[in-house]
């Protein structure tokens, strides 16, 4: 199903009600020359339109309109008398603000499509004031820089706040849907009951570890099981104790 969203449905209504005002003061500014009996130096007369078809006196009316409100111009001549000046300025003033207001709405529209970029950016920046505030060396700046490139892939989704606020039911089947792939590949989540993998996908943790990052230590006491969806783990010795690493950059799942 298609669906609007609301600052869109938000802007289109302001636009009817724009083109609406357009069409008023049009035909008021038409109205107020054919009650004057078409003065010699009014704007109809002047382009010549006064006996011309109603379609093409409101195209040139709704024109004049236009250039008003949206502050372009005064249509095809400016105004020559008192009376076209003084039913211009309202036009003018009332467009101003709905022009003002509808790219406002655009403007919040276009940021919202992009809410995602914008929290990456926000992240990157506090990551640089970071580096600033404690001096550190630029190397640690770009290992975190590389971090949340690896983590997000250059935009931010709170898909985790969203998910807990959804009901319990609800919110097992779209973490279920989420971890597919590693409900799929994973043998013993593949053929266990239901009530096991709902309690392992709800206590499932995403993570990411660089090139280098220590997993585990042989001494550490393990409370996780670590399900590798990306990249590439190598066991070592160090002074005689096993390690795990990070060989290639990969998303755990703990």
């Amino acid at each position: 199903i298609f669906e609007l969203s609301p600052l869109v449905i938000k802007i289109l209504q302001l636009l009817c009600f724009f083109f609406m005002i357009a069409h008023w003061s049009a035909c008021t500014q038409f109205f107020v020359v054919y009650v004057r009996d078409f003065p010699a130096e009014s704007w109809v007369v002047r382009l010549k339109i006064d006996d011309k078809a109603w379609t093409e006196q409101y195209i040139w009316a709704i024109f004049r309109s236009l250039s008003h409100m949206i502050t372009i111009g005064y249509g095809h001549e400016a105004p020559r008398d008192t009376v076209e000046v003084i039913m211009i300025i309202p036009s003018m003033l009332i467009g101003a603000f709905f022009y003002m207001m509808i790219v406002s709405q655009m403007t919040k529209t276009i940021s919202m499509f992009r809410m995602g970029d914008i929290r990456y950016t926000e992240k990157l920046k506090d990551i640089d004031e970071l580096t600033r505030r404690f001096n550190m060396s630029p190397e640690l700046h770009q290992r975190m820089h590389e971090y949340f490139h690896h983590k997000y892939g250059g935009t931010i989704h709170d898909d985790d706040s969203l998910i807990k606020e959804l009901p319990l039911a609800l919110k097992i089947d779209v973490i279920k849907s989420k971890y597919n792939d590693m409900i799929e590949n994973v043998f013993f989540l593949r053929s266990a009951c239901d009530g096991f993998m709902e309690q392992f996908i709800l206590s499932t943790i995403g993570s990411v570890y660089m090139t280098g990052d220590i997993i585990i230590r042989s001494e550490d006491i393990i409370e996780n099981l670590f399900v590798i969806k990306k990249g590439t783990k190598h066991r070592c010795c160090s002074r005689k104790r096993p390690i795990w690493l990070c060989t290639r950059k990969q998303l755990a799942i703990s």
